[in-house]
């Protein structure tokens, strides 16, 4: 995530305090859903199996792929979260 990002995550989320729970949570949602990472968070977004020995090479690049893809969102979206 860029500088600018997470400065404005900083400006419009607020900072969880346990008080403010829902109201972070809702902030919260729309960032991630604006950055297409809400599926990841909420489960919907499965990461890919590991593809089986025997499978083409293309096969286990295109699966190795996706999953570095996947591996990516998730870090972006713990990294939101924790911020």
């Amino acid at each position: 995530m860029s500088s600018s990002n997470e400065s404005l995550l900083t400006t419009f989320i607020s900072i969880l305090d346990g008080s403010n729970y829902l109201v972070w949570e809702s902030q919260m949602r729309a960032w991630l859903r604006s950055k297409g990472l809400w599926q990841i968070m909420s489960g919907n977004e499965k990461k890919f199996p590991q593809v089986a020995d025997s499978e083409s090479t293309t096969i286990k690049q295109a699966n190795y792929k996706a999953c570095m893809e996947w591996d990516n969102k998730d870090d972006q979206a713990y990294k939101s979260i924790l911020l």
